[in-house]
């Protein structure tokens, strides 16, 4: 159960804020209103399972030049998109022999 409360707000803005929650509680329960159509994972360890459906958006918060050749095997075969935190872990990514 979530409950909101700010005193500073307007009634109209608390009501709003509650649904949002129960938005958030639905989804945190796995009882999302609908399928997505992308999901973004950024979390370590990584999780290569791909999802059951739509893009899959795979972000590593990696900070060596060279990714796992499993990973990149993985990636390039599954993953829609990789998103890297600089141009340097980018780059060894690419190096590693991730598809751009």
């Amino acid at each position: 159960e979530l409950m909101l409360r700010d005193t500073s707000c307007t009634p109209r803005e608390v009501a709003e804020a509650a649904e949002w929650a129960e938005v958030y509680a639905r989804v945190m329960r796995g009882a999302a209103p609908r399928a997505p159509h992308i999901t973004v994972r950024m979390y370590w360890e990584p999780n290569f399972q791909p999802p059951p459906v739509g893009r899959w958006v795979q972000y590593l918060p990696w900070e060596f030049e060279a990714i796992p050749a499993e990973w990149v095997r993985i990636l390039n075969e599954h993953a829609d998109e990789v998103w890297a935190p600089t141009e340097f872990v980018r780059e060894g990514f690419l190096r590693s022999g991730l598809a751009p």
